[in-house]
């Protein structure tokens, strides 16, 4: 995301703020819009000490934790009644549980895993042609469907393409996509509704952001100031959340504005993507999980667990 922008927020302040509070023993350098290093090298990265921290996904890094991944699975999401401060923070605790899943926890083991953050869905943005139900995919490239996503829109007539947010509006622009998975907080700065005609309200993939960080650098930290590292990030969880609902809300008054035309699907519309979803999606993401040498067992209870978490730490009842 670009610096100050939603989750960045958070990040900005964290960095100032623990600088504070560790009266300069350590100065932090920032790098947003993956300024420092792609986000295909970013676990090389940490783990080498190019940066001491590094903020990817699991939805960019699913061979590396494929479990966790789960939490990218299509219409599996918070904030299906609309984006809210509360069911923020409830979503980041979620994931805090699905990650201790003994499973989960063994693919992390190489890190020290900052903060885990879960985002908001995205949704359907497109270039011309109006999608509301499922055939309606039929001839779209769609930037940011991969994975088992990218299987349920190749079974209605779309491609799947690799994408990071900041190559949205050029990819469009150029004609490499006609369509987009994006948040509303994603929509707003980038001006995705500059150069796009439609949204579908429909929630898509949300994910995880994790921040990960090398261990040689954490165990190198006193005591001390890894309780002030610790203690600044539970304050910064607050700040990233505050940011992520206000790019929501401050975004919407833009995109509204710009005329593009905002379809709300029905409940009956809504339960077709869901099907759809659970048809393809569901028994790819499965199936890649097994390929990695996990059993059915497993990836049938680190699903089930991810719907019982999205239950249980929903506030939008």
């Amino acid at each position: 995301m670009p610096p100050f922008s939603a989750i960045g927020v958070g990040f900005e302040w964290w960095a100032d703020e623990f600088e504070k509070r560790t009266d300069g023993r350590y100065i932090v350098e920032t790098y947003g819009f993956s300024g420092l290093v792609p986000d295909a090298s970013a676990l090389d990265a940490v783990k080498s000490s190019v940066c001491e921290i590094i903020m990817t996904s699991t939805g960019s890094q699913q061979t590396s934790f494929p479990l966790a991944s789960v939490t990218g699975l299509p219409t599996l999401t918070f904030h299906q009644k609309g984006v809210s401060f509360e069911e923020y923070l409830a979503s980041f605790d979620a994931l805090i549980e699905l990650h201790q899943e003994p499973e989960i926890a063994e693919n992390f083991k190489d890190y020290k895993v900052v903060k885990n953050f879960e985002i908001d869905p995205c949704y359907l943005i497109t270039k011309e042609k109006k999608v509301v139900v499922p055939e309606h995919l039929s001839g779209l490239l769609v930037g940011g469907a991969s994975g088992s996503l990218a299987d349920m829109m190749e079974a209605y007539g779309a491609a799947g393409v690799f994408q990071i947010p900041p190559e949205a509006y050029m990819n469009m622009d150029k004609g490499v996509t006609t369509a987009a998975l994006m948040t509303y907080a994603m929509i707003g700065p980038y001006k995705m509704y500059e150069i796009c005609d439609y949204i579908l309200k429909q929630p898509f993939t949300a994910g995880s952001l994790l921040v990960l960080m090398n261990w040689d650098d954490w165990n190198a930290m006193s005591p001390q100031d890894q309780e002030i590292f610790t203690e600044s990030w539970e304050d910064a969880k607050i700040v990233c959340a505050q940011g992520m609902y206000d790019e929501n809300i401050n975004s919407e008054p833009a995109i509204v504005a710009s005329g593009i035309t905002i379809t709300v699907p029905t409940e009956q519309v809504s339960d077709m993507w869901v099907a759809a979803c659970e048809k393809y999606a569901f028994p790819r993401w499965a199936k890649d999980c097994q390929n990695l040498g996990y059993s059915e067992e497993v990836t049938d209870r680190i699903l089930a667990k991810w719907k019982e978490l999205i239950e249980k730490y929903t506030t939008q009842k």
